[in-house]
């Protein structure tokens, strides 16, 4: 059997499990089990074929569109029936088939946000299948369950909007968006908390699309995460580096979008770091600039209010220590990385391993001869972490760089 039909099963099993749960609760409760009563506006509507005065009934001052609908499931099944337990029964049913339809919606949402692995991503699903308060209340004769189905399909709608970004039919996507809001805000009023989500689309749409000149001027496309919480804005110190341009390219991809990840800043070289990071609504700030800039660049954006992630070479130990002692005074968290690499990763933790088999340690690094920092941030930062963990009586590690003839690496 395939992975994908095998995950079909599964998801398909716990859907039809919380269903059979839903009924099973269902035949055993009648219409009358609710927190509030909601029976009497929907009575009102399927008489009267209007909305009745906000004052008529406990909760007729409610938005209209869960009671409509309902009002007219109720008729419906009374015409084919002849019977109103049966037709009041139906209405009933009507809060299982949104609680089952908003449980698919949180599959595929699941997929989306990119939750790691199939077996959290099942047991989640299985959680919110399952979880006894919710399969009590699916029965509910309640607006509540139709409120949940149009704030999820809009959240939903929106992280699909925001992935494909500029491309295709942006306006239809903006449509269903807009159409998903306003049913959530016409059927509670608690559900006009969606009406951000096709505002935020629209603005982000307006400002990172249709923008002509991305170069001077204000980048009218930070507005947007007034909007868009769930954007973390983030700033590329040497944007012009081929570390910048690869970073660049990554903020730029669908999949960073969908993950919450924008690029609210670039600063190239001869630009006010200060000025510009204060004037964006930036969150995390990565360098990626020359050796021996990490420390002022780090101090810059710690006093600008923006997280550093410093990935720039030179930053030695006393440099970390001031950058950790600036960042505690202002409450801000920061990381040094003097690579990036899972390869030097694991060859640190392997280094570290094997420490204690041997009685003395070299470090030798090759580099092309233009290389300014030499030996590298990563051999420094190699030695200090093989210090911290080796015996007393061991003597330090030096690292050595041996400068060979020839060009750097394309940049």
């Amino acid at each position: 059997m395939s992975p994908t039909r095998r995950t079909a099963l599964w998801v398909l099993g716990i859907l039809l499990a919380g269903a059979a749960l839903r009924l099973a609760i269902w035949w055993v409760s009648p219409p009358v089990n609710a927190f509030d009563d909601h029976l009497e506006p929907i009575a009102l509507y399927a008489t009267q074929w209007s909305r009745p005065a906000p004052d008529a009934c406990w909760q007729c001052y409610q938005p209209p569109l869960y009671y409509a609908l309902s009002a007219g499931v109720l008729r419906l099944s009374h015409l084919l029936t002849g019977d109103f337990w049966t037709a009041w029964r139906s209405v009933q049913l009507l809060s299982i088939v949104f609680s089952l339809l908003q449980l698919a919606i949180a599959w595929r949402l699941l997929t989306l946000v990119g939750a790691r692995g199939l077996a959290p991503r099942l047991c989640a699903l299985a959680v919110l299948a399952l979880l006894p308060r919710d399969i009590y209340t699916a029965v509910f004769v309640s607006n509540d369950a139709a409120l949940g189905l149009a704030v999820s399909l809009a959240v939903l709608l929106y992280l699909e909007a925001m992935q494909r970004g500029c491309e295709g039919r942006w306006a239809l996507r903006l449509a269903a968006l807009f159409a998903a809001a306003c049913g959530a805000a016409w059927t509670k009023q608690s559900g006009l908390i969606a009406a951000i989500l096709p505002v935020a689309f629209a603005i982000w749409w307006e400002c990172q699309c249709s923008r002509r000149t991305p170069e001077g001027g204000v980048d009218r496309g930070r507005l947007v995460r007034v909007f868009a919480w769930l954007a973390l804005g983030l700033a590329i110190v040497g944007a012009d580096g081929r570390m910048g341009r690869f970073t660049r390219e990554l903020l730029g991809a669908p999949r960073a979008r969908a993950r919450g990840l924008e690029l609210a800043c670039e600063v190239r070289r001869g630009d006010d770091l200060h000025r510009l990071l204060s004037a964006a609504h930036v969150d995390v700030g990565v360098d990626f600039t020359q050796a021996g800039l990490g420390l002022k660049h780090g101090l810059a954006m710690l006093g600008a209010g923006v997280h550093p992630l410093i990935g720039t070479s030179g930053v030695d130990e006393e440099a970390t220590r001031r950058l950790d002692e600036r960042a505690r005074e202002l409450g801000l968290g920061g990381l040094v990385v003097p690579n990036f690499s899972i390869g030097i990763w694991l060859q640190q933790r392997l280094a570290l391993q094997v420490l204690r088999h041997f009685h003395a340690v070299e470090i030798l690094e090759e580099h092309h001869a233009s290389k300014r920092d030499a030996p590298s941030g990563t051999a420094v930062d190699t030695a200090e972490r093989l210090a911290a963990a080796g015996h007393a009586g061991r003597q330090r590690a030096v690292p050595r760089a041996v400068l060979v003839p020839g060009p750097a690496r394309p940049s």
